[in-house]
């Protein structure tokens, strides 16, 4: 069991030269921009399809990244998603959903919110500005973004300047615990 990253295929060619099965996990493919700035990309991509064509499995956590592996080398078949998702049976918050609520002063309001680490392919500066506009319309929308993460600052001081501090809120980092309830 490997999970694929740029570059990165002895791994896989080792399994295959020992007989032994391969399972891969896809979570990003090279010429999508993320994060990280990608260098050599059709290098990497070179490798990336030998590595696709040799997996056995291959183990992706959305549809599109599925796809995207079956059009990069992938076989049909050997593809599969696995969403990223949580198992209520073990989150023990020590909140509630409501007490969350109260907290924030939500008390009839819609609540749109993400949850997870802020980075700028995320793009929740015009997650922000659609809200500010929905909100002009229709004042009982507001926004929850729980987390954190490198554009948190920059997220800040956008909704400070557009003067939307009563619509949309940043938790900052919480247990995992207690994401649910959020």
């Amino acid at each position: 069991y490997e999970r694929y990253a740029f570059f990165m295929f002895m791994g896989v060619y080792l399994a295959k030269y020992l007989g032994w099965p391969v399972l891969l996990e896809v979570n990003e493919v090279v010429g999508v921009q993320r994060a990280r700035n990608q260098v050599l990309v059709p290098v990497s991509q070179w490798f990336e399809r030998l590595v696709f064509q040799k997996a056995d499995v291959i183990l992706t956590v959305s549809r599109f990244l599925k796809e995207e592996v079956l059009k990069r080398g992938g076989k049909s078949g050997t593809v599969h998603v696995i969403p990223n998702a949580v198992d209520a049976q073990v989150i023990e918050s020590i909140e509630t959903g409501a007490q969350i609520r109260e907290r924030y002063r939500f008390d009839r309001h819609i609540v749109v919110g993400f949850a997870g680490w802020f980075d700028s392919w995320d793009r929740l500066d015009l997650l922000i500005d659609a809200v500010g506009e929905v909100h002009k319309e229709y004042p009982h929308v507001r926004l929850m973004l729980v987390g954190n993460g490198p554009v948190a600052d920059l997220l800040t001081e956008q909704i400070r300047r557009s003067k939307l501090e009563e619509v949309v809120f940043l938790t900052g980092p919480v247990p995992r615990s207690q994401v649910l309830s959020y």
